[in-house]
């Protein structure tokens, strides 16, 4: 008989009210009371006649002691389920009167030494044969798939695949249903009739929308119903779908929380990075951090590392595989006081395993200006204005002499058909083209990629061009439970402004004035400016010079990547990665620029500017995270232990030089002097950090 609290018991003799204090008192009792039970039981009467209705089986058992002496013990749980009996018994056998109670109920007795106990009735025993199913699952690359939920449907038989994909499950003999479900996160369920086959691969396809249902937070995943934060995922397709330009522009058509601010200053410029906005503006906008432009910024998370909006800005959209968006205070919670702006997870495409793959993609992009929003004046227009707001009249005889006559040579331009329209002139049609090429090979273990890319931006403003030249190494590696992963990013860029100057310089223009002289020569003088009293000079005249504003950065990023799955809820990461970055910056401009057309007297051979900017990154990081995943029917255990810690070093040194006659003379060493009242400058700052 099994060891049970005392009080689950019920006993029909008499027992002293403090009988569960007195231990010892019990020890010696025991065998004494089942003395004294044989001895009354031997003593019985042999029949029993009984005559009640409606009682529980308590008062029954009560009745049988009182006529036959004999005890009664049960687990009150075992009667609970019994309702009311009646019984009438003539002179019938203690044994008769307790089978015809005890059966239908599905109960029985047995007696020990004198004592009937009360137990359930012993299940009828079948044979029932078992065999084993063995399989393993894939998904559509061929790649096992760890963690995969296998279950035979309608039942409670189910397992789930080790890290290698690999499955064992018992089923018995003549099961009713005998389908088989596979079902995984991202991936669309599959059927599978048995038919009593002993071995049984499987092959999962990615569901699209299940896996927008899946929040990658950089440092784990989440299902994005257990997923308490405010996150926005998007596929490459998606992506891709709303335009190749870059990233940013794709994402604000598909989530309208990323605030991207045009600057119609600039004109379209593609060298301006974007002014941006994921959670609104700093409460302290004049404070620096790791984006010193704009520390209203997001951070960006590339492939689980920290990045910067310009590498993202040059990321080729082909290499994206899912960008999530975090934007509340769960973003907080995982990155820190740096993430406060929100922050943008970016993953890009991982190998895939098969024989060898090339793939190529190409485009052709146009940046065509849009000037239908800008409703100006013509020249009769403008200078009918000018004239109704008085502005060629003046209170001294002398002056008003001269404002009339500049409004009749103003006057004589537009009767003879000047109209020039200066927002076109410093613009293009931008025909740039982009190409990515591709290659993979590799089987279950060991697999190579190797990507290439080259984008060429034309912008609208004419001259100013943007060039990236972008190659990846990945190398994924798989051991039993081990999985190892190393990307190698390498990318080049090159970039040159227009040489026209901004795009705003022009819309001040005045439509009278022409561009060109009766010979088809470039005017450098365009006239006077009757509201603001100046000279204005024909900014397209300084793009005839030999002017130079470019820039170029080199960037060197290695990413490294382990896990280890302990079994299919626990799994170990460690990851560490380290970017290199130089970049530099020059702009001159000649002598005879328009920006020097006032220098004068002592001033005259300080004309010509050269600014020199040289930098340089470094940055190493690391970070070790534990992680739990459980799930219980419908629900989710996770939990998520993790470590990380960072260094940054930056250095960055500025020259400034004036004096260069003209613009033949186009290098540093041919400067006069250093600008006045300035010397070499640079900073230099260090940052560490660690968090848990």
């Amino acid at each position: 008989m099994e060891k049970k609290s005392f009080q689950k018991f019920r006993h029909i003799f008499m027992l002293p009210r403090n009988f569960h204090r007195l231990t010892k008192v019990c020890i010696l009792l025991i065998p004494l009371l089942t003395i004294l039970s044989a001895t009354e039981a031997q003593n019985s009467p042999s029949k029993v006649s009984l005559n009640l209705k409606d009682v529980n089986l308590n008062t029954l058992f009560e009745e049988l002691r009182k006529q036959t002496g004999i005890e009664f013990i049960y687990n009150t749980k075992v009667i609970e389920n019994v309702g009311k009996i009646t019984i009438q018994a003539q002179q019938e056998s203690l044994e008769a009167i307790l089978k015809k109670v005890l059966t239908p109920h599905k109960l029985d007795y047995e007696v020990r030494k004198g004592v009937i106990v009360i137990k359930p009735a012993n299940p009828v025993k079948t044979t029932l044969s078992w065999y084993d199913l063995k399989g393993k699952v894939y998904d559509e690359n061929k790649l096992p798939l760890p963690g995969v939920t296998i279950m035979i449907k309608g039942t409670s038989i189910g397992t789930a695949t080790n890290p290698d994909g690999e499955f064992t499950l018992k089923i018995p003999d003549n099961l009713p249903n005998d389908t088989l479900t596979a079902s995984f996160i991202g991936m669309k369920t599959e059927y599978i009739q048995l038919k009593g086959q002993h071995e049984q691969n499987i092959t999962l396809v990615t569901d699209v929308k299940q896996v927008e249902e899946v929040v990658v937070t950089g440092i784990f995943q989440r299902r994005a119903e257990s997923f308490t934060g405010s996150a926005v995922t998007m596929t490459r397709e998606q992506i891709l779908r709303t335009g190749n330009q870059n990233l940013f522009q794709s994402i604000k058509n598909l989530d309208p929380s990323l605030n991207v601010f045009e600057s119609m200053e600039f004109g379209s410029d593609p060298n301006r990075l974007p002014d941006m906005q994921l959670r609104g503006t700093s409460s302290f906008p004049d404070i620096k951090g790791q984006y010193v432009s704009n520390p209203n910024l997001p951070l960006f998370i590339l492939d689980g590392f920290e990045s910067t909006l310009e590498k993202v800005y040059d990321l080729d959209l082909n290499r994206i595989e899912s960008v999530t968006i975090l934007k509340d205070a769960a973003a907080k919670a995982i990155y820190g006081s740096k993430a406060a702006n929100g922050v943008m997870v970016i993953e890009t495409v991982k190998v895939k395993p098969g024989e060898l793959r090339v793939n190529y993609n190409g485009s052709l992009n146009l940046e065509i200006p849009d000037l239908s929003s800008y409703k100006l004046c013509n020249a009769r227009e403008k200078l009918n204005l000018e004239y109704n707001l008085n502005v060629y009249e003046h209170i001294n005889p002398v002056m008003d002499m001269k404002q009339k006559q500049l409004y009749y040579q103003n006057l004589k331009e537009v009767e003879s058909g000047v109209n020039t329209d200066w927002l076109s002139q410093p613009l293009q049609v931008g025909v740039g083209h982009k190409h990515n090429l591709n290659l993979e090979v590799g089987d279950e273990r060991l697999r190579v990629g190797l990507d290439l890319s080259y984008n060429k931006v034309n912008g609208v403003m004419i001259g100013s061009d943007r060039t990236s030249i972008n190659g990846g190494l990945s190398v994924v590696y798989r051991y039993e439970k081990l999985l190892f992963r190393n990307l190698l990013t390498l990318t080049s860029n090159k970039s040159s402004n227009s040489p026209y100057g901004t795009f705003s310089e022009y819309a001040e223009l005045n439509p009278y004035w022409r561009a060109y002289d009766e010979n088809g020569n470039l005017r450098k003088f365009l006239g006077y400016n009757p509201i603001f009293g100046y000279d204005v000079y024909n900014p397209m005249y300084n793009a005839t010079l030999n002017t130079r504003s470019t820039g170029e950065y080199f960037d060197i990023t290695n990413n490294t990547y382990a896990e280890y799955n302990f079994n299919n809820s626990l799994k170990l990461t460690a990851r560490i990665g380290f970017n290199k970055k130089t970049d530099g910056k020059e702009d001159f401009l000649p002598g005879n620029h328009l920006k020097f057309i006032n220098y004068k007297d002592d001033n005259f051979y300080r004309k010509g500017s050269y600014e020199k900017n040289h930098g340089k990154q470094f940055s190493i990081s690391g970070d070790l995270n534990l992680n739990y995943n459980k799930a219980f029917g419908k629900h989710i255990i996770f939990a998520n232990l993790g470590g990380n810690i960072r260094e940054e070093t930056m250095e960055n040194y500025i020259y400034n030089a004036e004096g260069f006659p003209n613009d033949k003379m186009d290098n540093i060493i041919f400067a006069r002097q250093y600008a006045e009242d300035m010397k070499p400058t640079g900073s230099e700052s260090i940052n560490r950090e660690i968090g848990a």
